[in-house]
């Protein structure tokens, strides 16, 4: 029951830094779920959408279009990383192939 509420914690905390106005904060909320992924089968899927969704909305932005014309924000490029990841994949394909990053 306390490593439950623990792992919820975690994950609670780790979505409230993703909403946060620094860029440093959001980049480390998208570290804590990826380690969340890799410790807890159980948030894999709900983390891989939530980590989608975050490139998405981030990178539909005017602000974030008009700074990052050439290449992604290390921010994106960090979450892309994680997911992507080809040594230790996490996401597999079947969690992935339901979600679209644009």
């Amino acid at each position: 029951m306390q490593i439950n509420q623990r792992v919820d914690g975690r994950f609670n905390s780790a979505i409230g830094l993703l909403g946060s106005s620094e860029t440093s904060a959001r980049t480390g909320a998208v570290y804590a779920l990826h380690e969340l992924a890799l410790e807890e089968e159980k948030y894999r899927q709900q983390i891989a959408q939530i980590l989608c969704s975050h490139i998405r909305s981030k990178t539909n932005e005017q602000e974030y279009k008009k700074i990052t014309k050439e290449r992604p924000s290390n921010e994106i490029q960090t979450t892309l990383n994680l997911l992507f990841k080809e040594k230790e994949p996490v996401y597999t394909h079947k969690i992935l192939q339901k979600y679209r990053l644009s």
